[in-house]
């Protein structure tokens, strides 16, 4: 007798929190040199030096984002599972100094 299959969500990876990121090995390893010498995480270095290119596009492809995000949550739903999370907020302007 066959089981029925077991109905999945979405990835672990949709959850808010730190994130593996797949990344070239020799970035990495500057990184990690730069982190060590630094006494800082690897997060603590790459953050500032992708964080405003990152959000800028994604303020950029946001409707885009959207549009997508609510075919899958629509999609999600009519299989049975649940909507993913909220997607991150827009960045907001920083003040001009």
């Amino acid at each position: 007798m066959n089981k029925p299959r077991k109905k999945v969500g979405r990835p672990a990876g949709f959850a808010g929190g730190a994130k593996n990121l797949r990344l070239p090995e020799d970035l990495v390893q500057m990184m990690v040199w730069i982190a060590r010498i630094e006494r800082r995480t690897a997060a603590q270095v790459v953050d500032p030096l992708v964080r405003r290119e990152v959000e800028r596009r994604y303020a950029e492809l946001y409707p885009v984002i959207t549009a997508i995000r609510k075919a899958e949550d629509a999609a999600a739903v009519a299989s049975g599972l649940s909507p993913a999370p909220p997607l991150p907020e827009l960045p907001t302007e920083e003040p001009q100094r």
